[in-house]
């Protein structure tokens, strides 16, 4: 057995032959992660790579007995079943018999969880307003008449006193519960709200709002001061990590290391507080998928969250999708984790003063509707069919990586270079792909939001085209050298780009040619990879050995990770992986780079 996320799975099936003869059962877990922009792409490889084995067993009698099965799970019972039967329904090749998917459907939630609304801002206090009582999927199906309803009792709920900021308000919450998650949508926020529950003092009183833990509290826990010494936040972030922590208020974003996080999940797991105060996590959206924590109330500190685009690698505000937003919400009332006579309660705040995606008829147009958008996988993003057909799709520079990926993949699966490839052999494999079932005209929206199969297969060819064409720089670069030279790099139209790295780059063996990436990892003719940013060995690479990632300069994610006023999460004019050399390089068969 072998518990591994997607991305490593799709490699392991592309290369073991062990594998591929031998596994009988594949278990996908959140199948609705196919619509991530950002992972969906290489879930939807990873089945494809699954029908294709179990398609080839098929052939005979012998080999059907040893058919390859998979069972996949998602929360998406009212949007998308039918197409995830379809599409995993396999045919006896040597019969015309076919094996539909088993579909189990189960609508009713163990603990009942309450879902409100709060308003906050200006100089006016409200009430929270119950959206639903949630005890099964139908609860959060809100009518046009129940929506209209609810907006009526938001303008009759405000009140002369009360708490008129979002932290008060969120205070106010948290005295009613045990263990409260506080989903908030940027890193910088979540520092200013753990700096204000654990530094603010009190007027006439020198204490904290939230008090801190007992002594003996985190002594069964490893040292959080070690953990984050080794880890590359800064000193005024880990001063506020630790500080938080001390008053069991703990931190959960990406840009801290995984052993960190575990930390922090452990410890909000096993400590308990007596009194009025609760437990608290402060996370960013790395709670979404996958997490159970026995969290009581969870507090949505609004839907619009910062976030790199997968085209720009820009942070932008953008709103939280709807199965994103009802995964984070249903952290809450985990079976198993917390007791059925325990009250449960979802809270979504919206500004007074909030436009567009933020504001209350939006919250529940989008999110307690009755009728959920449709799941479309995420392996060739929008945004490269709009260009495709506006006819602004020059050159490399113009692919969002997401789709890229997924092209090269496929390439490397039918054993083509990128120069060498058959279109048409990577065409036939794109077939098996979920985005290809959701493309056929039988499974295709009426409303014509897929688009035709004709675009996926002139995307397809396009990408060919271009990184055949991409040829990089390789740099020779002396070890007592302090930064690499420039790399010239493929622009828009083909024009070359000149890309400078702002920090030394750690150099494992002194006078080796090295091609410098531009995700800031590097890759030596012989093999040898130094990891980039984050301690990672960089993207999917192709036949050709060509990382596709921009270079970011300054270490994007660094810069700003929380919008404006943010720490950053590397020092500047420091390389991610300087206090720490990288991890050894796993090579699997082939000198594959894992």
């Amino acid at each position: 057995m072998a518990c591994i996320i997607s991305e490593k799975a799709n490699q392991f099936l592309q290369q073991d032959s062990v594998l591929n003869s031998q596994a009988t059962l594949v278990v996908v877990d959140e199948l609705h992660m196919l619509a991530n922009p950002t992972r969906g792409g290489v879930l939807d490889l990873l089945l494809a790579k699954c029908r294709r084995i179990a398609r080839k067993r098929s052939e005979t009698p012998d080999s059907f007995g040893r058919r390859l099965r998979v069972l996949a799970i998602t929360t998406e019972t009212v949007a998308g079943t039918d197409g995830f039967t379809q599409y995993f329904t396999i045919s006896k090749h040597y019969d015309t018999e076919q094996v539909p998917a088993v579909t189990i459907i189960s609508k009713q939630r163990p603990i009942t969880v309450n879902h409100y609304i709060q308003l906050h801002g200006g100089k006016t206090a409200y009430d929270k307003i119950r959206l639903a009582k949630y005890r099964s999927n139908e609860d959060l199906a809100l009518s046009q008449n129940m929506r209209r309803s609810i907006k009526n009792k938001i303008d009759k709920a405000k009140k002369s006193t009360g708490p008129t900021s979002l932290n008060e308000i969120s205070l106010q919450i948290m005295k009613h519960h045990r263990k409260v998650i506080v989903a908030i949508p940027s890193v910088h926020s979540l520092y200013s709200l753990i700096e204000w529950l654990t530094s603010k003092k009190r007027q006439q009183k020198d204490e904290a709002i939230i008090p801190g833990l007992a002594d003996d509290a985190l002594n069964h826990l490893p040292d959080l001061e070690t953990l984050l010494a080794r880890s590359t936040i800064s000193d005024k972030d880990r001063t506020i990590v630790l500080q938080g922590a001390k008053h069991g208020v703990f931190a959960h974003y990406s840009y801290l290391d995984a052993d960190v996080r575990h930390w922090m999940e452990t410890a909000f797991k096993t400590i308990h507080r007596n009194g009025q105060w609760p437990v608290v996590l402060c996370a960013t959206d790395t709670l979404t998928y996958g997490v159970n924590l026995p969290a009581d109330c969870l507090l949505l500190h609004g839907v619009l969250w910062t976030r790199e685009t997968p085209d720009t690698e820009e942070l932008k505000q953008t709103p939280l999708t709807y199965n994103e937003f009802h995964n984070l919400v249903g952290r809450v009332g985990r079976y198993g984790h917390v007791a059925n006579n325990v009250h449960c309660e979802v809270v979504v705040f919206s500004s007074t003063s909030a436009t567009g995606h933020d504001t209350v008829e939006s919250i529940l147009k989008n999110y307690y509707r009755k009728d959920p958008p449709p799941l479309m996988p995420a392996t060739i993003l929008p945004k490269d069919r709009e260009r495709l057909s506006q006819g602004t799709l020059e050159g490399l520079s113009d692919v969002t990586f997401p789709s890229f990926r997924s092209v090269m993949d496929t390439l490397r699966f039918t054993g083509a270079t990128a120069t060498g490839a058959k279109l048409s052999e990577v065409q036939a494999a794109m077939w098996d792909t979920y985005l290809w079932s959701c493309h056929s005209p039988t499974t295709a929206p009426a409303d014509g939001f897929a688009p035709a199969q004709s675009a996926v297969n002139q995307l397809v060819e396009k990408i060919l085209e271009f990184a055949s064409e991409f040829k990089p720089e390789i740099v020779k670069k002396a070890a007592d050298r302090g930064r690499p030279a420039p790399v010239l790099s493929q622009g828009r139209g083909g024009r070359s780009h000149r890309h400078r790295h702002k920090t030394p780059v750690r150099e494992p063996h002194a006078g080796v040619a090295h091609q410098h990436q531009r995700d800031g990892s590097c890759q030596s003719p012989g093999g040898t990879a130094v990891a980039g940013p984050g301690g990672r060995s960089g993207p999917v690479e192709d036949a050709a050995g060509v990382l596709y990632r921009k270079q970011r300069q300054n270490f994007r994610r660094g810069e700003n990770p929380g919008g404006k006023g943010s720490q950053p999460a590397f020092k500047r004019n420091q390389a991610p992986w300087a206090a720490s050399p990288p991890d050894k390089p796993i090579h699997g068969p082939g000198g594959q780079l894992y």
